[in-house]
């Protein structure tokens, strides 16, 4: 079943849906930071004096988690309204 997008403001039929991304990088949580301060800084820092190309590597190869969130809008080309569209 076919439905008929009608533009909330000019109540125009005239209307495109888009798909737009949204990437971002995961934070770290709470505990990582508590850790970090208590005790990863010193570990880093004796990491990149004994291990240098080792840790070269992991900051080259490592990739931190990222999260990517699909929106679907809805734009009226007589107005230029945008709203999300919800469902399928």
């Amino acid at each position: 079943m076919t439905s008929i997008l009608i533009c909330p403001k000019c109540k125009s039929t005239d209307i495109t849906v888009q798909a737009i991304a949204d990437t971002h990088t995961k934070n770290h949580s709470f505990f990582w930071w508590i850790y970090f301060l208590l005790i990863g800084w010193v570990v880093e820092v004796l990491m990149w004096l004994f291990a240098t190309l080792p840790m070269l590597l992991i900051r080259i190869f490592h990739h931190r988690g990222v999260e990517t969130t699909v929106q679907k809008v809805a734009v009226c080309q007589q107005c230029g309204h945008q709203w999300k569209v919800r469902g399928n």
